[in-house]
């Protein structure tokens, strides 16, 4: 890291954002050039090592941001985010969430400038979190543009709303939507304010992956040298696709699993046979909970078992990276009940939403 970063990092003033819908009393409007000016005097200043006129300039901005008189020029505010990116490179700070945003906002976005690390860093695939109220007479603008019918709030971000020419932005950094983030309607003539629409649930197709660790206890099947332990612990590897549907869910998926302190034991018209190897096919299904889902899963499993387990889990990161636990019974072709618990991590990235 050079002197320059050092020095401007060493006094540069922690700021933070408090949304808000409506204009403050008395913002005169902010027009495009007015808001690229102030973006282009703050890299100077950044570019000078003037990190207090960078500081005022930061803060002047996102003061401003209520008072924009349109869409914010999705351009300049990618710029901003990603100078702002470097800053929090050269502090040790989290950087990648701006980077992030400033690629959405414009996914050509030139990175010339800066450590390699910030220049080559690739954002995760879009999670689709939040979906777009269907309010007639209303546009939702995200970053200078009209809002996806689902998007991502990661990172700072402009979001806009446009009623018949009239705007309200806010500046979001937080993750979320504020709670206001869908104005009331125009009332009717009668005063009274229409219903709005609801949102139309989320559709969504998932690929599913996972690998964890699965214990089972059951009898202890000795047969010459062949032998399964009573304790059996297994190495799941699974892969399948998954279908999100509003607050529900389900998915196939074909599991590999390798017992790790011994071997199945199963007969055959030929005789015994012993594998340390194992296999099958899940249907899983239930409903989500906030970051959180919940649902059972049926499945079969080579050598001759039956599966049935309550399935719990959450997101770890916005990509699709879940943590999942599992328990149940299985039976065997002996109809004797095991019972088992299983710990998967899942990775779980969107291939389709609308």
């Amino acid at each position: 890291m050079g002197v320059r970063w050092r020095r401007l990092v060493a006094g540069l003033a922690v700021w933070t954002a408090q949304p808000a819908w409506a204009q403050e009393a008395g913002c005169s409007p902010l027009s495009d050039d007015e808001f690229r000016a102030l973006v282009d005097d703050a890299y100077d200043a950044l570019l000078d090592d003037d990190a207090d006129k960078h500081g005022r300039l930061v803060r002047a901005l996102q003061a401003r941001v209520p008072c924009l008189a349109g869409p914010v020029p999705s351009e300049a505010w990618a710029r901003f985010l990603y100078h702002w990116s470097l800053v929090r490179f050269a502090r040790g700070q989290d950087w990648q969430d701006l980077v992030t945003a400033a690629l959405s906002v414009d996914p050509g976005l030139e990175r010339v400038f800066g450590p390699e690390p910030v220049k080559t860093f690739t954002p995760p695939p879009s999670a689709g979190t939040h979906a777009r109220p269907r309010l007639p007479g209303v546009d939702l603008w995200l970053d200078g543009h009209e809002a996806p019918a689902r998007f991502d709030l990661v990172g700072p971000h402009v979001l806009q709303v446009d009623r018949d020419g009239a705007w309200t932005s806010t500046w979001v950094d937080d993750g979320a939507l504020p709670a206001s983030w869908s104005p009331a309607p125009p009332a009717t003539a009668s005063g009274t304010a229409p219903p709005t629409a609801t949102e139309a649930p989320g559709l969504a197709v998932r690929l599913h992956t996972g690998a964890g660790v699965a214990m089972s206890y059951g009898a202890v099947v000795d047969v010459g040298t062949a032998r399964e332990p009573a304790a059996k612990v297994t190495v799941p590897v699974e892969v399948g696709v998954g279908i999100d549907a509003g607050k529900g869910w389900v998915r196939l998926a074909g599991v590999f699993t390798p017992l790790v302190n011994g071997s199945f034991v199963y007969t055959t018209p030929d005789g015994v046979r012993a594998t340390h190897f194992g296999g099958g096919g899940d249907l899983a299904g239930g409903g989500t909970i906030g970051k959180g889902y919940v649902g059972g899963l049926v499945g079969l499993r080579d050598p001759g078992r039956a599966l049935a387990q309550v399935v719990g889990g959450g997101e770890l990161h916005r990509a699709g990276l879940r943590l999942e636990g599992r328990a149940g019974v299985a039976l065997n072709t002996s109809l004797r009940i095991e019972p088992t618990v299983a710990f998967v991590v899942v990775m779980a990235p969107r291939l389709w939403s609308r």
